[in-house]
Order: structure tokens, then C-alpha cells, then sequence
């Protein structure tokens, strides 16, 4: 079988996001929560946290992702954009 044929569509919005709020796995899909630390309009200090978006991803998209971020916070850090100890600990 052929590979599908990408269509890229530069309509879609682009999203940002602070924080990952949870993953969770409902039956066979992972859901990412995604959000942004929205700032006190009067004060400028952290204000409210607002839902930016919700991924679902089936397993392979999953482990996908997974392999591809762990590249990106691999140059994060030997770039110094990013240091060990601002990456929080997963262990529950």
C-alpha cells in the first residue's frame, strides 16, 4: 500500500501553551490537555489558567510524539534554553 499524500492546510490556527494540564488514556487514545497562564489585566501577575487545547491521539501518534519531543528537549538542552531542573519530575 502507498503512503497517504499529505495535504498541509496553513488555514489552521497555531497553538501556544504554558502548561500541560494532564494526559490521560481513555480507552485506546491518549488526551493531552493543554493551557495558558493568562496574566491579571490590572496587575500583570499570573492570573487564570485557560484551557488552550485538547489532543486526542491514538497509540502510534502517541509514541510518535513522545520520540519527537524527547528530541526537542534534548536541543533544548544542549542549547541551554533549557536546564535539568526545570523539567518536572513525572513519577506520581
Amino acid at each position: 500500500m502507498a503512503d497517504p499524500t499529505l495535504i498541509d492546510r496553513p488555514d489552521l490556527s497555531e497553538i501556544f501553551a504554558d502548561l500541560v494540564l494532564s494526559v490521560s488514556t481513555p480507552h485506546t487514545l491518549a488526551r493531552v490537555e493543554l493551557a495558558v497562564v493568562r496574566p491579571h489585566p490590572v496587575t500583570g501577575e499570573s492570573g487564570t489558567v485557560v484551557t488552550a487545547a485538547r489532543l486526542l491521539l491514538s497509540p502510534v501518534a502517541t509514541a510518535t510524539l513522545w520520540s519527537m519531543l524527547g528530541r526537542a528537549v534534548d536541543q533544548f538542552l544542549q542549547t541551554g534554553v533549557l536546564r535539568q531542573e526545570q523539567i518536572p519530575s513525572t513519577k506520581q
